[in-house]
C-alpha cells in the first residue's frame, strides 16, 4: 500500500472495518513505515480523547424520561395492533364460517345412475337413520354364547 491510501482509510483500519486481507496489508506497511505508524499513533489518540470527552456528558432527566415514554407509548401502539390484527383475523373467520358454509363445508358431490333408456337420473340421498353411512355394510352384533356346561 502507498502511505496516502494508508492515510486516506486510516478511520476504516482503527475502527475495525477492514477485513483480513486489508488488515494485514495495513499492518504490514505500518510495520515498514515510521511516519504512517506515527500518524496511525495521532489518529488513534485523536479518537480516544474525543471518546472519553464525551462519555461524561449525560442527557438532562426530563430528556431521558421522554425518551423512555416515547419508547413505551411505541411499544404499546405495537401491541395495540397486534391485538386488532388477531381480532380482525378471527372476525374474518368467523363471518366465512357463518355465511359461506358451502366454502367451508363443501355438498357431497351428486352421483346419477343412467335409466334403461340411456336417460341420467339422480340417486336419491340415502335417509337418515341417525347412524353414520359406510361404504360397506356394517356386521350384525354376534349373538351371546352360553358356556356353560
Amino acid at each position: 500500500m502507498k502511505c496516502e491510501e494508508v492515510r486516506r482509510s486510516m478511520d476504516l483500519y482503527l475502527d475495525g472495518e477492514f477485513g483480513p486481507q486489508e488488515k494485514a496489508l495495513m499492518e504490514q506497511h505500518l510495520g515498514e513505515c515510521p511516519a504512517c505508524r506515527s500518524f496511525a499513533d495521532q489518529q488513534y489518540q485523536v479518537k480516544q480523547t474525543i471518546k472519553t470527552a464525551f462519555t461524561n456528558i449525560h442527557a438532562p432527566f426530563r430528556l431521558e424520561l421522554a425518551v423512555h415514554q416515547g419508547l413505551a407509548q411505541q411499544a404499546g401502539q405495537r401491541i395495540w395492533r397486534l391485538g386488532m390484527a388477531f381480532a380482525a383475523m378471527f372476525l374474518l373467520g368467523m363471518i366465512l364460517w357463518l355465511f359461506l358454509p358451502q366454502v367451508m363445508h363443501p355438498t357431497r358431490p351428486q352421483i346419477v345412475q343412467a335409466d334403461p333408456t340411456g336417460q341420467a337420473m339422480p340417486i336419491p340421498p340415502p335417509v337418515s337413520t341417525g347412524r353414520r353411512q359406510f361404504l360397506r355394510p356394517v356386521p350384525q352384533p354376534l349373538e351371546p354364547v352360553n358356556y356353560t356346561p
